[in-house]
């Protein structure tokens, strides 16, 4: 897959939020999110309480629109990004809805809503942005944390990046919060 990233005449789409895209991106790639953060103030806000960066996110409804945006051949080659990649052969999880499904990301379900809109070549990358870094030795750019990231080790660095904690302020009220929670609990529990 990462081949045909490099290939000519490739879009290739980053759906992640627009915050995380912003934060570090593989060169060349559009941003279109597959999800964004809830119109409604409260509701977004609950969510960096609970140090969700960029707060609850809900399918974004114009995601199709902003990929036709930049892609208007809709016979022309999509390569959708995310952090994870998902995984077509991987065994659907059934039962409760808290069990963690491997197989599932926003690019899977970006990917079935662009093949619905008529789009005839869209693929997706297994294991995400992780993958097409590590394995396809794609480069990543940062103007916010270019700096910061140069600086620390590898690990420290790819781990920063794969896990999505790339410093950010809305997430102070939600550690807050958190760290609040913990000590009321031991107390209580002292």
């Amino acid at each position: 897959m990462c081949d045909a990233i490099s290939r000519r005449g490739a879009t290739v789409v980053d759906v992640r939020q627009r915050l995380e895209h912003d934060e570090w991106r593989i060169p060349g790639t559009v941003n279109a999110p597959y999800l964004i953060p809830f119109e409604n103030v409260l509701r977004r806000a609950s969510g960096y309480f609970l140090a969700i960066k960029g707060g609850l996110k809900e399918r974004n409804p114009r995601f199709v629109d902003d990929v036709q945006a930049v892609a208007k051949d809709k016979r022309k080659t999509i390569i959708l990004l995310d952090l994870r990649g998902g995984d077509l052969s991987i065994e659907p999880k059934s039962g409760s809805s808290g069990t963690y499904d491997r197989g599932d990301s926003n690019s899977l379900r970006a990917a079935y809503e662009l093949i619905q809109s008529g789009y005839t070549d869209v693929r997706y990358v297994p294991g995400g942005l992780k993958a097409v870094i590590d394995d396809g030795r794609l480069q990543y750019e940062s103007e916010k944390y270019g700096a910061f990231l140069a600086a620390l080790p590898e690990g420290a660095r790819k781990s920063l990046l794969y896990s999505n904690l790339l410093p950010d302020p809305s997430l102070a009220p939600g550690f807050v919060v958190q760290f609040i929670a913990l000590g009321v609990a031991a107390y209580l529990n002292a």
